[in-house]
């Protein structure tokens, strides 16, 4: 079997990605993106359960889930609080010195990452998420898992 095409250019993508992220944010290096993606990454998964964090990893093209799930630990769920001011606190403690991320952070991430990963895949994994996840990542329609009868 050949190498599926997704893991051969993984580092492209990835470079691709955090330029995107510098562009969109007024950054000056990938450097600063990658502080920021990380940022906002770790933000996102401490709200979620460890199941959770593992879907959402997986929907994720491959560098991006390894920095989603680098240096996590299943104990590790923190806040329950999904409010804006919360999570930009989140985002804004990671590496505080060298985080140059703006009160925009989240949603200039998510615009990026919206474009890099397979919207169907994104949508049915936000689907068993809490509500929230959804919104944080600026996808505003209904994502509630159907009811099981």
């Amino acid at each position: 079997m050949t190498v599926p095409m997704t893991y051969r250019r993984a580092s492209e993508a990835f470079d691709v990605f955090l330029a995107e992220v510098a562009d969109a944010a007024q950054l000056s290096s990938r450097h600063q993106a990658y502080t920021v993606v990380d940022a906002v990454f770790r933000a996102f998964r401490r709200r979620l359960a460890p199941g959770e964090v593992l879907a959402f990893a997986a929907a994720l093209p491959p560098l991006l889930g390894a920095l989603f799930i680098e240096n996590w630990r299943a104990a590790e769920i923190g806040p329950a609080s999904w409010t804006e001011e919360e999570v930009l606190r989140d985002v804004k403690s990671l590496r505080a010195r060298h985080n140059l991320a703006t009160d925009q952070a989240v949603a200039q991430v998510g615009a990026v990452l919206r474009r890099h990963v397979d919207a169907a895949v994104l949508t049915q994994t936000l689907r068993h998420l809490p509500l929230e996840a959804a919104r944080f990542w600026g996808m505003e329609t209904a994502t509630a898992a159907p009811a099981e009868s």
